[in-house]
């Protein structure tokens, strides 16, 4: 005759209480995250001295964080010219002649030059060179050591003083202890960044691998306790209870997280990749909640993290009417908001969406990050502009609306555009207080050497900035690439003599002449090149410290493709390692690498 077990002995009233000492999870989990915040509070100390001299009067904190339309201070007759949102050689010549003629009849505002502070990583420059140096894709050294470092603390919290198999609810409590992490490194708007000084999108990669690591913590929790339960014999009835079938589904809400932002899925539908993140983040942190009640306090942490970043895009966006114009010879969409002309620093993007039926039943829905191509309240350009590259189905049904000409005459297509941001750049680091500056552009990262210049020129006009002397170097497939950007490029010829600013621009182009690819007909503006072949970046680097005026550090931007970040990243480890001269100061490296 057997005997009936009555099960509801062995059911406890919270999963804390099925197995392992629940205090001591709660306590080993609350001091890795007590040490992990005093890590970061560290690095906050390091980065005050450059927080403060940003935040201080000649900083330029006032831009970079909401796009707004300010009243034009220069010549009336500007409203005519901006009518005109291409890059007509002739309007832009006009706007900054009347610009400078407008600055000729009134007193220069009276600014302080913007403090220059040094970056904490500079004063390390040898370790800095090896911990640039590439790993996995855009993953560097030091975020690979910092990776480890992280992996190494979850897994002593995951083990120490216990065992996945005798006491699996300690991988749930490492799991919730990083919520409010992976929620954090996810948003936009990242207090992180803010501490640090470091944009959202350096921070992604942390992102990623935590949320990898809560991923594997919440599977080995749920094999541990599977395992456990089975060799009881009591599965099938554990798993008909609340709590737990709630587990499962936020196990299942993870692992649909996990697969579908695998680089593959992410890059090939980015759609549903972006449509599963969001639904599944939002209800897993209700998931979990009904699952394990210590989890609570962790998902409102995260909450909060994600509510204010989605509150903050939301003031953050505007929908305005933006003209589309071919640029044919670069392959390219160009897209100017003159609406839009303040609000943001060199360096930054901001997220399109082309609100247009022929945008696709979906492509309507889709954002799209684009560095600006010009520069905050400047005279050459006036408003937003963006570069896009022609390179997939969403930008080429863009460059078929700006193919279409639906302004006639004018040129170009009007379309309504709803623009979130500005969003990265450059953190603290201010340009214009360096003491020479170059930029490298490789394609459509242009558009950072375009803003980045001409912000330079503007503050130099405005009194701030020790910036003498600046270079601009283009590598192009084509010679003919010049073409659309050449009234750009004269316009910021003519404004680096306002500026009392010694700007040089050298355009490469690394294939063979053609008759389809010919720029005889050219004509070339004093201080702009064009030549064969790659640029040699060492001697380039070597020449900017001959001419430096100071003995202050010297900015580098980068914005291209992998290969041409590595051979700058090469050139300032051999120019700092032979200190050619030793009486100027080190190179301040930033890079915005796209792939290809």
């Amino acid at each position: 005759m057997s005997a009936t077990i009555d099960h509801t002995r062995f059911r406890p009233t919270t999963l804390e209480a099925r197995a392992g000492p629940g205090p001591l999870n709660a306590a080993v989990v609350f001091w890795v995250d007590i040490l992990l915040l005093c890590v970061v509070g560290l690095l906050f100390v390091l980065t005050l001295p450059r927080m403060l001299a940003h935040f201080s009067r000649g900083g330029g904190w006032r831009l970079g964080l909401l796009l707004r339309h300010t009243t034009a201070t220069s010549h009336s007759d500007e409203q005519s010219v901006s009518s005109r949102r291409t890059l007509d050689r002739r309007s832009i010549i006009t706007r900054t002649a009347c610009s400078s003629s407008s600055e000729n009849e009134k007193p220069a505002p009276t600014r302080v030059q913007a403090t220059h502070v040094r970056s904490w990583q500079m004063l390390f420059p040898h370790m800095t060179h090896v911990l640039r140096l590439p790993v996995l894709g855009r993953i560097h050294l030091g975020g690979a050591v910092i990776c480890v470092l992280y992996f190494s603390l979850l897994l002593f919290a995951a083990l120490y003083r216990t065992s996945i198999w005798t006491n699996p609810v300690r991988a749930a409590y490492v799991a919730i202890s990083q919520i409010p992490v992976v929620y954090l490194l996810a948003t936009k708007n990242n207090v992180l960044g803010v501490l640090l000084g470091t944009a959202y999108d350096k921070l992604n990669y942390l992102h990623r691998f935590a949320g990898r690591l809560l991923v594997l913590a919440a599977n080995v929790h749920a094999i541990g306790m599977i395992y456990r339960y089975t060799l009881q014999g009591r599965w099938m009835h554990v798993i008909a209870e609340t709590d737990i079938s709630w587990g499962l589904v936020s196990l299942v809400l993870l692992d649909i997280l996990f697969l579908f932002s695998l680089d593959v899925v992410r890059r090939r539908m980015r759609n549903l990749f972006i449509s599963t993140h969001v639904v599944a983040s939002i209800l897993f942190l209700v998931t979990v909640c009904l699952h394990m009640n210590a989890a609570v306090p962790y998902v409102i942490a995260g909450a909060v993290f994600y509510g204010l970043d989605r509150v903050l895009r939301m003031l953050k966006s505007r929908i305005c009417t933006a003209t589309l114009t071919c640029l044919p010879e670069l392959h390219t969409t160009q897209v100017h908001i003159p609406k839009l002309n303040s609000g943001w620093r060199a360096g930054q993007h901001v997220r399109l969406r082309i609100l247009s039926s022929g945008m696709g039943p979906y492509g309507w829905a889709e954002a799209h990050p684009y560095t600006i191509a010009s520069a905050s309240d400047g005279t050459v350009q006036e408003g937003i502009v963006l570069i896009c590259k022609k390179a997939g189905s969403w930008t080429r049904r863009l460059y078929d609306i700006a193919a279409e000409n639906r302004r006639g005459a004018l040129g170009g297509s009007d379309v309504r555009v709803l623009v979130e941001g500005p969003y990265g750049g450059l953190g603290y680091t201010g340009p214009d207080s360096f003491s020479g500056s170059v930029f490298f552009a490789g394609g459509s990262g242009i558009s950072y050497g375009l803003s980045g210049v001409q912000e330079l020129l503007e503050h130099a006009k405005s009194g701030v900035g020790s910036v003498r002397c600046v270079d601009l170097v283009w590598s192009v497939h084509h010679p003919d690439c010049v073409r659309p950007i050449l009234p750009f490029f004269a316009a910021l010829l003519a404004e680096s003599k306002a500026a009392d600013i010694a700007l040089g621009i050298s355009v490469f182009y690394t294939r063979a002449l053609t008759a389809d690819h010919s720029f005889a007909d050219l004509e070339l503006p004093t201080g702009l090149s064009l030549t064969p072949g790659r640029p040699d970046v060492y001697s380039i680097l070597v020449g900017l410290t001959m001419h430096a005026t100071s003995s202050r550090d010297m900015f580098l931007g980068v914005c291209g493709p992998s290969s041409l970040g590595g051979t700058v990243r090469k050139a300032v480890r051999d120019v700092d390692n032979r200190r050619i001269p030793d009486t100027v100061g080190r190179f301040h490296l930033h890079e915005e690498i796209f792939s290809l």
